[in-house]
């Protein structure tokens, strides 16, 4: 019973010890876990490990207990793994609070430690040296050993395997792992003699490996043709067979492969590049490889920056083998290098070559039946043309060249012929619009827009395309300065989106380009975020135009967007101005009114708006006056000068209303409306005018006094304005119309003084102060101003004005009067010398300021002055008469005295008579007839009674008369 018990509990430790093992597989501990994981792994391995090591305690010699000492080897193999895992994963933590400043010391990278498998190993083969599975036993000791990185330790236990257990499947892994020992530390030659030990066996999975490792080998020996020889065979042997996954050893066959054909490039690269390779692969024969080695030679020259070398070795490949599926590709990673070589203009022309070579309409497209490789060649092709055309735009516009702008339009032009179904076709469509553009082609650049709006209507560029169209055409349509051409007449469909076509007369193709572009946007792109700005412009056009309506619908559709943008107020005010030219006053009066009501805040559209709201109304009236309907449209007027908050308007309405009562007949009316501006618009700039108006129709009524008052206030009001001067004489001449001389000369006099700019009215009223002053009889008021007179005169001539030349001559008169008044009073009495000389002196006096007079050849004054001269003459003569006789004298002496008076009087007589003459004859000669010729005309007749002459002994006038050269002697 005792030893069943045995037998059963031993079967039951071992079958727990064979499910630990297999619990805890080779793969499962080879790869990194979490620290958690690890832990309850190491938890799981302790139990295991711990009944294992039980029961070889308690079973030392048993048969079993190699096999349980083999297990527990491989649970301590794996406990290793895992506590190396774990110590690995705190060892990054302390690392990471290093790094941060948390420890001050540095933390070492733990190393793995497999001595409790060295011992049990150890133990296992020197207890039971014989058992079946020593080869395990040694391959798992020396796989430690290379782990802890103990490689002399581990080749004695290879060797063993290697050399002792030939039938062992571990045996070429054993000379393998030999040869990558020797391998690491350099020894290539001993390296080499393990891994040709493995040429034999064909068969073996290290075969490819082995050749792998002593090309490799060759290679670092600079032994590069025995390098190549083993790569190529390498590379033959894994084309040829399906060999067993190498996986175990890091190598699939495709890596073995490619690393291959890279170590083949490396040899070449040293040995000569592509021209040696290329010679190589002719001496070989074409081989199924033989584009790939020049594709890892390229790549190897490429990693190293040897572009140029990497070119050639793709350059290579296109020579040999044209027609090469992967030709476009090789042309692209030329194309790449010269770009990293900044070689831009051989990347230029090699991307040209590509689109050339692989493109449409090539020969190699033409053989390809790769769907997929004929798919990518097109996307190349396509891509580099787009890069060929971008870059141009780009040089374009740093450079601003016109000649770059030309190739880039070239190019995307190229691209649109040869992929117009490309996704990229809108977005090349358009850069080529842009770049028409630039070099101001607004007629090409609007076109290139236009296919772009309407051809990919709903691509991410037709929105922008279509604003830059409108854009365009403005620009086209500012060029031509406003020039008109031949007037045509287009048809705008789909008006506004509408589905209406609309007739419309346009200047030029420049507008219908602009309408048809502002039109279109509105038909696709109304919700596009620039829809206000080109309805903006498209109403500005068609307002242009004169098509009112249309302009007005295009505004609307900015209002009815129902947003807050930049344009909304203005296209209310559009809206409203747009009917306003349409004659559609009441519409317009309505927007205007909205634009109030809803945009208070915009203080200038709000303005405005009342403003056209006067100038609506004010049209309305206006539509009455041109009905015939004037006493309504005077009343509307009054209306709008009362109702308008526009001071203008109402102004302007006011006035207009005063000019129909005017025309009207309704002159006192007309004048109460003209003297209110004043009162309604005191800061109105047309109060002096107003007034004016109102003074002159007051005179017509006639109502001076209303007239003068009226002028007066203009001048008060406004002194400085136009109709002042003329209005204050104005005034004078009314108060001299209602015959108050006296307030009349007050005001000629504030004129005179005040204006002087028209030189008529100016002398007019100095002499109209003069002349009343003279009916006064206040001679020396009168001589001031007739002085003045002839003053200002002399002053307009020197100063270029024209005057009338009468005032100045009736003045110069009129102080020849005034000294002829005083002349007169001068009597032949005691003390008779001195009056005689004062009358003398009188009498010169008279006749200068007489022949003064005739100066100015004015006939009323020229005649006036000489029937002056005879009455001056013949004054003198009675002066004699009427002087005092001497006295004492007898008859005798009485008659010789009058006798000598008489011969002093004749000759006075003699000369008046003359003079007389002398005026009469200039008359008749010059047609004049005035009351002096005819007074000259009576007193010739009564001289020539009184000297007793006859018609035939009238003497004849002279000169001298009117000069008043004879000479009187003294009494």
């Amino acid at each position: 019973m005792a030893r069943t018990r045995h037998s059963i509990f031993v079967t039951a430790a071992l079958q727990f010890c064979f499910a630990l093992a297999a619990a805890f597989p080779q793969e499962a501990v080879e790869q990194p876990s979490p620290a958690k994981a690890a832990t309850e792994s190491l938890s799981d391995l302790d139990e295991a490990i711990a009944q294992c090591e039980a029961l070889v305690e308690k079973y030392p010699n048993a048969d079993f207990t190699p096999n349980t000492l083999f297990q527990l080897l491989e649970l301590y193999y794996r406990k290793a793994k895992e506590d190396y895992i774990k110590r690995m994963d705190a060892n990054e933590q302390q690392i990471a609070d290093f790094e941060a400043g948390k420890i001050s010391v540095e933390p070492t990278i733990p190393r793995v430690s497999y001595s409790k498998v060295h011992e049990v190993g150890y133990r296992l083969l020197k207890d039971f040296p014989t058992v079946s599975f020593a080869d395990k036993v040694l391959y798992r000791l020396a796989i430690c050993h290379i782990e802890e990185g103990n490689g002399d330790r581990a080749i004695e236990f290879l060797e063993k395997l290697a050399n002792e257990y030939t039938f062992s499947g571990y045996s070429d892994e054993a000379i393998f792992r030999i040869g990558e020992i020797y391998f690491d530390k350099r020894e290539y030659e001993t390296a080499i003699s393990y891994f040709s030990r493995l040429m034999d066996s064909w068969n073996s999975q290290f075969f490819d490996m082995a050749l792998y490792k002593l090309g490799w080998a060759y290679y670092n020996m600079n032994d590069y043709p025995k390098a190549i020889s083993n790569f190529i065979f390498l590379i033959e042997d894994l084309s040829r067979v399906e060999k067993a996954n190498q996986e175990s050893l890091g190598k699939s066959s495709t890596d073995l492969r490619k690393e291959a054909s890279r170590y083949v490039a490396e040899c070449f690269m040293e040995t000569g590049g592509a021209e040696k390779l290329e010679k190589f692969i002719m001496d070989l024969g074409e081989k199924d490889y033989s584009q790939e080695l020049f594709i890892s030679l390229a790549e190897i020259y490429q990693e190293r920056n040897f572009y140029e070398q990497s070119n050639a070795a793709y350059e290579s490949i296109l020579r040999l083998w044209p027609m090469y599926e992967k030709a476009p590709e090789m042309q692209s990673r030329i194309i790449d290098n010269y770009v990293k070589m900044d070689l831009l203009g051989k990347a230029e022309r090699a991307r040209e070559e590509l689109i050339a070579k692989y493109g449409p309409g090539s020969e190699w497209l033409g053989k390809q039946t790769d769907v997929d490789g004929r798919e990518n060649a097109l996307a190349m092709a396509a891509k580099n043309l787009y890069i060929l055309a971008t870059d141009a735009q780009a040089r374009a516009q740093e450079s601003k060249s016109r000649q770059n702008y030309s190739v880039a339009i070239a190019r995307y032009q190229e691209y649109m012929d040869k992929f117009p179904d490309s996704e990229f076709a809108a977005k090349v469509q358009f850069y080529q619009a842009e770049c028409y553009y630039e070099i101001a082609d607004y007629f090409n650049a609007g076109k290139a827009y236009e296919k772009v709006e309407l051809e990919y209507t709903d691509s991410e560029f037709a929105p922008k395309a279509a604003y830059n169209r409108v854009i365009a055409a403005d620009n086209l349509l500012s060029g031509t300065n406003g020039t008109a051409h031949d007037t045509s007449t287009i048809y705008i469909k789909d008006f506004l989106g509408r589905g209406e076509t609309r007739p419309i007369v346009v200047a030029n193709d420049y507008q219908a380009e602009m309408i048809s572009a502002c039109n279109d946007f509105a038909r696709f792109f109304m919700n596009d975020a620039k829809a206000p700005e080109v309805m903006m412009k498209f109403g500005e056009i068609l307002f242009s135009l004169n098509q009112y309506d249309m302009a007005k619908d295009a505004y609307v559709m900015v209002v009815n967007r129902g947003e807050d943008s930049p344009y909304t107020v203005q296209a209310y005010n559009m809206v409203a101005q747009s009917a306003f030219q349409a004659g559609d006053y009441l519409t317009s009066e309505k927007w205007y009114r909205r634009i109030i009501e809803e945009f208070a805040d915009s203080t200038r559209f709000a303005e405005k708006a009342k403003t056209m709201i006067a100038s609506a109304k004010f049209k309305l009236a206006q539509n009455l006056l041109d009905q015939g309907k004037t006493e309504y449209a005077a009343q509307a007027f009054e209306n709008i000068a009362t109702s308008s908050d526009n001071s203008e308007i109402a102004e302007r309405a006011l006035l207009q209303a005063a000019k129909q009562h005017e025309d009207n007949g309704n002159t006192l009316k007309a004048v109460i409306i003209y003297e209110n501006l004043r009162y309604r618009f005191p800061k109105s700039s047309s109060i002096d005018e107003s007034l004016y108006k109102a003074a002159m129709l007051a005179e017509k009524l006639p109502d001076y006094n209303r007239a003068a008052e009226d002028y007066l206030e203009l001048v008060q009001l406004k002194p400085n304005s136009v109709f002042a001067a003329k209005a204050m004489y104005n005034a004078a001449l009314c108060y001299e119309n209602l015959q108050d001389m006296a307030r009349a000369t007050q005001i000629y006099d504030r004129y005179a003084k005040t204006y002087n700019d028209d030189a008529d009215r100016h002398l007019d009223a100095l002499t109209k102060i003069a002349d009343y002053a003279f009916e006064k009889g206040d001679y020396v008021l009168a001589k001031e101003k007739y002085s003045e007179v002839l003053q200002s005169y002399v002053g307009f001539v020197k100063q270029g004005k024209l005057a009338d030349e009468y005032l100045p001559a009736q003045a110069q008169f009129r102080l020849a009067e005034i000294i002829f008044k005083k002349y007169e009073k001068v009597k032949l009495v005691e003390p008779i010398a001195q009056n005689l000389q004062l009358k003398t002196q009188l009498f010169r006096q008279v006749l200068a300021a007489c022949q003064n007079a005739a100066k100015y050849k004015v006939a009323d004054w020229t005649t006036a002055a000489l029937y002056r001269i005879g009455t001056a003459y013949e004054e003198f003569g009675q002066a004699f008469v009427e002087s005092p006789r001497p006295e004492g004298l007898d008859s005798n002496q009485l008659a010789e005295y009058e006798k000598q008076l008489q011969n002093k009087i004749d000759p006075l007589k003699n000369k008046a008579l003359e003079t007389y003459q002398q005026n009469i004859r200039m008359a008749e000669e010059n047609n004049i007839q005035n009351e002096w010729v005819d007074k000259s005309r009576q007193r010739a007749e009564q001289l020539t009674l009184d000297l007793g002459f006859s018609n035939a002994q009238i003497p004849e006038a002279s000169a001298q008369s009117v000069s008043g050269g004879s000479r009187l002697d003294e009494k």
